[in-house]
């Protein structure tokens, strides 16, 4: 064989070589990635929060890999709204120079900030996000909302008084309250409480499923205990955003299925009344499922006169993110 056909085939084989080293290693990191990875995709905060603080502690040589887990641990614990951790991993990743690879990170760090109304030292976060090679547009955007923030919360108080419904509340998650009933006298809500039907815990949260919970308020003006609504409405996946017609005889609410631990797409049911109670349960079928069984759809709200429901997902044709979407009734 000629001596530069020799070197040539040398060079050749190194090359395939390294390539091949390169991309065993670049396997095994997202190997190593994939369970935190996968959950994390499928909005299981709460769950890839822990898988990346036990592979931060377990990764000891591989620096890049290590920045990336404290980054996406970060993003976990921002999106389980935990702003206070989400910032100490934040801070982990920049020190590993992960702002070099990655300038969100100054970005998402400025939003942790931000949410603790520590407004100055996001502003500098947001202003190092754009320095990095961050879009412009964005972190200015993000100043100027930063400032408006602090000078609100600097402005005299509300005359409105702000307090906690203590009859009501839990320790768990307790939001999107709707009124309903002839005197919109009954209170509807969505809760993870330990007395949800859904008693597995929830990757997203941490806590139980959620249920669609109902109070009542009686002529001395006290709330009952909150209750479950009907088992045709509260099932073991997450019910929660509901919304009534002007009559309260229809309730139009979120379903979000979870499938072994997989958490599916987000739909809206409705369900007529029967009785004290709801007939079954049906998907309004916003979205062709065999089409698309990613999107996600919620949080309905009906109009005044019963002809418009408005709702948000991230639907194909919108802005970006989720948006508003409405549908019109068909007579």
């Amino acid at each position: 064989m000629p001596n530069n056909l020799q070197a040539s085939v040398a060079r050749s084989s190194a090359t395939l070589f390294i390539f091949m080293f390169v991309a065993i290693a670049a396997f095994a990191q997202s190997d190593m990635t994939f369970e935190a990875d996968q959950a994390f995709e499928r909005r299981g905060y709460h769950e890839a929060a822990r898988e990346y603080v036990a592979l931060y502690a377990k990764i000891k040589s591989d620096v890049a890999l290590k920045a990336y887990c404290a980054f996406q641990a970060g993003e976990s614990y921002r999106l389980h709204h935990e702003p206070e951790m989400a910032t100490e991993w934040y801070d982990k990743a920049i020190g590993l120079k992960y702002g070099k690879r990655n300038s969100t990170v100054f970005l998402v760090y400025g939003d942790a900030l931000r949410d603790q109304e520590a407004f100055d030292e996001a502003i500098e976060m947001y202003a190092r996000y754009q320095s990095e090679g961050g879009n412009s547009r964005v972190a200015e955007t993000r100043i100027e909302k930063a400032d408006l923030a602090a000078i609100m919360i600097e402005e005299p108080e509300s005359r409105y008084i702000v307090e906690p419904m203590v009859l009501l509340n839990s320790a768990s998650y307790d939001f999107c309250p709707t009124f309903t009933g002839k005197k919109q006298d009954e209170l509807v809500f969505a809760s993870s409480r330990e007395s949800s039907t859904g008693t597995d815990e929830d990757p997203i949260t941490g806590q139980a499923y959620m249920d669609l919970f109902h109070s009542d308020l009686d002529k001395k003006g006290r709330w009952s205990e909150p209750e479950p609504l009907s088992n045709t409405i509260c099932t073991v996946h997450n019910e929660g955003g509901a919304s009534f017609d002007s009559d309260g005889k229809v309730i139009y609410f979120t379903r979000c299925m979870d499938m072994n631990g997989s958490n599916l797409a987000c739909d809206i049911f409705f369900a007529k009344k029967q009785g004290a109670g709801y007939g079954a349960s049906t998907p309004m079928g916003l979205i062709n499922r065999e089409e698309n069984d990613s999107s996600q759809v919620g949080h309905p709200t009906l109009s005044p006169d019963d002809n418009i429901l408005i709702f948000a997902s991230d639907m194909p044709g919108g802005f970006g993110g989720k948006d508003l979407w409405f549908v019109e009734a068909v007579d």
